[in-house]
C-alpha cells in the first residue's frame, strides 16, 4: 500500500489485497492517481467513489457501476477470444 502511494512509476498488482485494502486504496486515489492491477471483484463499500476502469476506458462512481462493468467487460473478452 504505501508503494502504491509512493511510487507512481510502476503499476502494482492489488489483487494480493484483500477487501480490507479497498477504503485505504480509495483514499490514495483521492490524494493522487494511482494505477493498480486486480485480479478480483474488490469491495469499496457503499460510499460513492470515481474509478477509471482502463480496460474500457469507463468511469465508475459507486460498486453497482463497477459490478456492471466488470461483468461487461469479461463477457466482452471471452466472445473476443480473450480471458
Amino acid at each position: 500500500m504505501i508503494l502504491i502511494h509512493k511510487d507512481k512509476s510502476k503499476f502494482f498488482n492489488a489483487s494480493t489485497c484483500g477487501d480490507n485494502c479497498g477504503k485505504w486504496l480509495l483514499k490514495i486515489g483521492e490524494m493522487s492517481d494511482a494505477v493498480i492491477n486486480l485480479r478480483h471483484l474488490m469491495d469499496f463499500g457503499n460510499r460513492e467513489f470515481e474509478i477509471e476502469v482502463l480496460s474500457t476506458h469507463q468511469i465508475v462512481r459507486n460498486m453497482k457501476e463497477l459490478i456492471f462493468e466488470v461483468r461487461c467487460n469479461k463477457r466482452q473478452s471471452h466472445r473476443s477470444g480473450f480471458g
